[in-house]
């Protein structure tokens, strides 16, 4: 038996591990799974960029607002004192210009003088308050203030009106547009 058993362990070979299987050899569900992972990473992406977008041009709009509303509170500020009066319509001339330039079309706007500049404010009234840009007082010192030395005491009482038409221009115009 001894013999036998010689024999026996002498046919034995080697024990041999198998090869390690392939990492692509994983079952099924394994491979589901990162297949729902990387669609959900791509639609992850697909979404944060237009989510990005909307929250990038809210942040504008809001910066604009703010930036809109210090200036005129400024110029607000500035018309308490009747001394600043061609101070303050150059101001306003220049804020109103601006918004206009920065919320219209900024080549049609930025040609527009004197009667013309006039009446494009008054065409993005919805509905025209009075007194409004087309009030005769308001019209000429909107026109002429700003290129004047001194307002005469008439002149520095509209001063007050002009600020108060163009607070509610702007109000109107960035509500609607910003």
């Amino acid at each position: 038996m001894a013999a036998l058993d010689a024999a026996a362990l002498q046919q034995l070979r080697d024990m041999h591990m198998p090869e390690p299987e392939a990492w692509w050899h994983l079952p099924w569900g394994v491979w589901l799974l990162v297949l729902l992972f990387v669609l959900l990473l791509l639609a992850g992406l697909a979404l944060w960029r237009p989510m990005l977008r909307r929250y990038r041009k809210k942040q504008h709009r809001k910066q604009l607002k703010q930036a809109i509303e210090q200036e005129m509170l400024a110029i607000e500020a500035l018309a308490v004192d009747a001394a600043h009066g061609v101070d303050i319509m150059g101001k306003l001339s220049v804020l109103l210009r601006r918004v206009a330039m920065t919320l219209f079309d900024a080549e049609h706007v930025e040609g527009l003088i004197g009667q013309d500049w006039i009446d494009f404010l008054q065409a993005q009234w919805v509905e025209t308050p009075q007194p409004s840009f087309a009030t005769p007082e308001v019209r000429a010192l909107m026109l002429y203030a700003a290129y004047r030395q001194t307002l005469d005491e008439a002149e520095v009482n509209t001063v007050q009106t002009c600020v108060h038409v163009s607070r509610q221009w702007l109000d109107e115009v960035v509500a609607r547009y910003v």
